[in-house]
């Protein structure tokens, strides 16, 4: 019986240990991000302390919007060049003749209406994003995915 109560114990004291452990790491305020002002300050210090919570969000956040546009254009370009191609051959020559672009090309990213390079690092496109947030060009007020996407357009335009 007393090697029963003895494991008890001690299992009640890794269990309350543990507990204590998880709370202190919980941070103690929510870092939620509902509008652009929320977005630019999680991302503010990023690269000072980029595995804060704040800065963690705004990673996150930012790869996430990123992450399902890339996900989401395949769809998009496939949903417009099968509208295209189920068009007469007088609409194709007419669309092809007056559609911004080069003639015939059907990029996903022209939907888009911001172009990011292959190779830009998660650090500039935050490094970007805060410049725009200082600018004050939007209104923080908007919603973060309005704000992120209006940065976005603005330092990465397509070209041509």
């Amino acid at each position: 019986m007393k090697k029963v109560r003895d494991g008890l114990r001690k299992s009640t004291w890794i269990l309350g240990a543990v507990s204590l452990a998880l709370f202190v790491a919980v941070p103690t305020r929510a870092t939620g991000v509902d509008n652009g002002d929320d977005l630019a300050e999680a991302c503010r210090d990023y690269r000072q302390g980029p595995s804060t919570p704040e800065a963690l969000t705004c990673a996150a956040y930012i790869q996430g919007f990123l992450g399902g546009a890339l996900a989401t254009d395949s769809v998009v370009e496939a949903s417009v060049r099968a509208l295209y191609e189920n068009r007469s051959d007088f609409m194709k020559r007419a669309v092809s003749s007056r559609a911004p672009g080069p003639t015939g090309q059907l990029h996903s990213n022209v939907h888009a209406h911001y172009c990011l390079p292959a190779n830009e690092s998660l650090g500039s496109v935050i490094d970007g994003f805060n410049a725009f947030a200082a600018g004050g060009d939007m209104p923080g007020s908007v919603h973060a995915h309005d704000y992120l996407y209006g940065a976005l357009m603005q330092l990465y335009p397509c070209k041509g």
